[in-house]
């Protein structure tokens, strides 16, 4: 793992129909400001490295929520590093982009839980840096049927039901959650 300039938190509750539902409603109640994943959105916005929730229908009975964090300001990963540079250093930058992620999750699944209240625990291997995500507009093949009653065999888009991603930090941000100096030393 390498510093490519910016690191993705994904957050799924898999489930049932009953948990889709669940999952789905946060993205579409009320207003935009008031629609329940906008609120996590905007609690995370105090970070000046965030910029952003995607979410993404898996296909068959969940949402994956992507959060993005900017990895540009670290210093001991510098993410406009030349390949052979990174190749040097290899085993240090992947240690400290795995720890940047750890934090980066586990400080989204904290405000994720605090505000939404979800009925299931997260999937935990997507708590895995490495671990494959549904991604916006790919396609899926379908191994099972969906319980929302795609059959299985058919290939279904990786649709976005919600969006908010910036450029920048939001305004108002004032902290990065990841300092500029962060080491493995600072879990």
């Amino acid at each position: 793992m390498t510093n490519v300039g910016f690191i993705i938190a994904t957050i799924e509750l898999d489930g049932g129909l009953e948990e889709f539902e669940e999952s789905l409603g946060w993205t579409r109640k009320g207003r935009a400001s008031e629609v329940p994943i906008a609120q996590v959105d905007k609690a995370l916005s105090r970070f000046k490295d965030y910029i952003g929730c995607t979410a993404v229908f898996s296909g068959r009975r969940s949402v994956q929520f992507h959060f993005v964090f900017s990895t540009q300001h670290l210093v001991n990963a510098p993410y406009e590093a030349e390949p052979a540079e990174r190749l040097a250093r290899l085993e240090q930058e992947a240690g400290l982009m795995a720890e940047v992620h750890d934090v980066c999750w586990d400080t989204v699944w904290e405000t994720f839980s605090s505000i939404l209240h979800p009925s299931l625990e997260p999937d935990l291997k997507l708590k895995g840096v490495t671990q494959f995500r549904r991604m916006p507009f790919g396609i899926r093949k379908l191994e099972k049927a969906s319980p929302i009653g795609i059959p299985a065999g058919k290939d279904v888009p990786q649709l976005v039901v919600w969006e908010n991603l910036r450029e920048k930090a939001a305004r108002g941000s004032t902290e990065l959650l990841i300092s500029t100096d962060f080491s493995c030393q600072h879990r």
